[in-house]
């Protein structure tokens, strides 16, 4: 299940991107966003009824809290960032990575102090090998 849910968000990943850097230029960035919600409001319609939610719909809303709107608020963010950087000139194969690992970076004190996560050694040389590594990619 590890495995399904990482080749999940790779492949969500693959076409998120993919999706944003051939959305038309001269379309508005709002109602592009607001269109892809509207899918992504049906996507979910259909894997909560797959799953036979609607018999639970009560409770589960009640077990939903501030954290859906944090998420959904951040999926903003996200969404407009990657768009208008796309639009700005961005490459694909150099925005996706400038962002994940200038956020994996900055979440290593975050989960340490939040969530008691450990750096072990090898981590350590992982995340200056991700430094270096964005170092190279934006020194063009």
């Amino acid at each position: 299940m590890e495995l399904i849910a990482i080749a999940l968000a790779i492949a969500g990943n693959l076409g998120y991107h993919l999706s944003q850097k051939v959305m038309r230029p001269d379309g508005d960035p709002w109602l592009s966003l607001a269109f892809a919600y509207t899918a992504a409001f049906a996507v979910c319609v259909i894997g909560y009824t797959a799953t036979g939610g609607w018999s639970s719909l009560g409770q589960d809303v009640r077990k939903i809290g501030w954290p859906s709107i944090g998420v959904g608020v951040a999926i903003v963010g996200i969404e407009l960032g990657f768009l208008l950087a796309y639009r700005a000139g961005w490459r694909l194969n150099t925005a996706s990575v400038v962002v994940n690992v200038t956020v994996a970076i900055l979440l290593l004190p975050i989960a340490y102090a939040l969530f008691h996560e450990s750096l072990s050694l090898r981590r350590g040389l992982g995340v200056l090998l991700a430094a270096a590594a964005l170092a190279l990619l934006t020194s063009d």
